[in-house]
């Protein structure tokens, strides 16, 4: 394990955490008057939704593949964990079982109960669980301070009818019907025009009784950010370009990349947008990563899969 990343990326993570401590004090007067609530109660509840999808996730990874690095695992962990628990909770609805977290949560660990199953020899002989979380370690810190900031409060986020009417209120109705039967009807055009993946992660936010999911998109849009610059770096080095050379190139192209109009637009509205780029941006990742003999064709096709079925199950409003 590289002794540096462990000791920036752990000072990473404090300092993001001392940010999240630091906003629950900050939010405490303004946010206890309007909603009613602990705001400690409700920041841990939106730090808690954000890992519990992203070690599904990486757990997930880990038990389908042996030619994916734990670093990618770490990086592609978080979409991956938001596709299983969209895909658990359509399987739910369209069968008619009643819609409930417990219920969504058991049917995603029964996938990973038969996967560690499956491929308990290969995860046995390698020491896959050892190995895993002794060179990703660095990356979970990373991500566990994204995951601080993300639920702290201090996110840059603009919101429109759509947002509210079609997918935080219809996530929220599902938790509450508990199916499609009573909410479609006869109408189709719930299921077809407004898409079912946003709603659904709504949904997922709604169980842990927050009542938007802001976070999940400002940490999917620091993600994306992290996986860009990732890539970026081990393309460069893979070039002979020197580490130092190598970093600098993926600071300042992620820079550019976090300062442009569109990518600022696109990550902020609370819309389905942001999330056909990410899946769109990760189709592409993965191809790359496979190009790059990084993860093996045949791994490979599932995650590609996953993004595929994600983008038919998002609202494409307008030019991503």
């Amino acid at each position: 394990m590289n002794k540096k990343a462990f000791f920036f990326t752990g000072i990473f993570s404090l300092i993001c955490s001392a940010v999240f401590l630091f906003s629950m004090f900050l939010n405490q007067d303004y946010f206890e008057a309007l909603a009613y609530e602990s705001v400690f109660s409700y920041q841990l509840r939106q730090l808690g939704a954000i890992l519990v999808l992203f070690f599904i996730g990486f757990a997930f990874l880990r038990f389908i593949s042996d030619s994916l690095a734990p670093s990618w695992a770490s990086m592609l962990a978080f979409p991956i964990g938001i596709c299983l628990w969209v895909f658990a909770s359509i399987l739910l609805l369209l069968l008619g079982i009643p819609y409930t977290f417990w219920l969504t949560m058991l049917l995603i660990a029964g996938v990973l109960a038969v996967l560690c199953l499956v491929r308990r020899h290969t995860i046995c002989a390698q020491g896959k669980t050892l190995c895993t979380f002794h060179t990703a370690f660095p990356f979970l810190l990373l991500f566990l301070g994204f995951a601080f900031v993300a639920s702290s409060g201090f996110i840059y986020v603009f919101v429109s009818y759509d947002s509210y009417f079609y997918f935080t209120n219809y996530g929220h109705t599902l938790t509450i019907i508990q199916n499609f039967r009573d909410i479609v009807g006869e109408n189709s055009f719930t299921l077809t025009n407004i898409s079912q993946f946003l709603p659904l992660l709504n949904s997922y936010t709604a169980f842990w009784g927050l009542d938007q999911c802001f976070q999940m998109q400002a940490f999917l849009t620091m993600n994306v950010a992290a996986c860009f610059a990732y890539g970026l770096y081990e393309y460069s080095t893979s070039r002979s370009v020197t580490p130092k050379r190598a970093l600098l190139f993926s600071g300042l192209f992620t820079l550019l990349l976090l300062s442009s109009t569109s990518f600022i637009i696109v990550s902020s509205w609370v819309l389905a947008n942001m999330y056909c780029m990410a899946y769109i941006f990760f189709l592409f990742l993965t191809a790359f990563l496979v190009g790059e003999k990084l993860f093996s064709g045949k791994d490979a096709l599932l995650i590609i899969g996953f993004c595929f079925v994600a983008l038919t199950l998002l609202r494409k409003d307008g030019i991503i």
